[in-house]
């Protein structure tokens, strides 16, 4: 489930721009290709965010690499995979959805 929320949340929002885009500048009149695409490089900057703080929580938790020989985790660890992986990939899906409900493709 984590796999699927994590693929949505990657790729939605690219196949989603380019009508954003193209239905803004008909309505406006106004072709801002470039304020659409710099918020990619925001995006991507949170996303770089996101994999820090994940890495940190997963060290808190007593994640344990495969390195070490040992593939058993902490129930913690567990917990925090889930989460992690789970609802926080769902969060950035869920919050473009609201973002952009108000545009309609012409």
């Amino acid at each position: 489930m984590a796999a699927f929320y994590s693929t949505i949340s990657r790729s939605l929002p690219f196949s989603v721009l380019t009508d954003v885009i193209h239905a803004n500048g008909l309505k406006t009149g106004v072709w801002r290709e470039g304020v659409f695409t710099g918020v990619r490089a925001a995006e991507k900057a949170a996303l770089a965010f996101r994999l820090l703080v994940e890495g940190a929580v997963l060290s808190l938790t007593g994640f344990i690499s495969a390195k070490s020989g040992s593939l058993a985790q902490p129930v913690a660890a567990l917990v925090a995979i889930n989460v992690l992986f789970a609802f926080l990939s769902a969060t950035p899906l869920v919050g473009s959805g609201i973002i952009l409900s108000p545009y309609r493709t012409p």
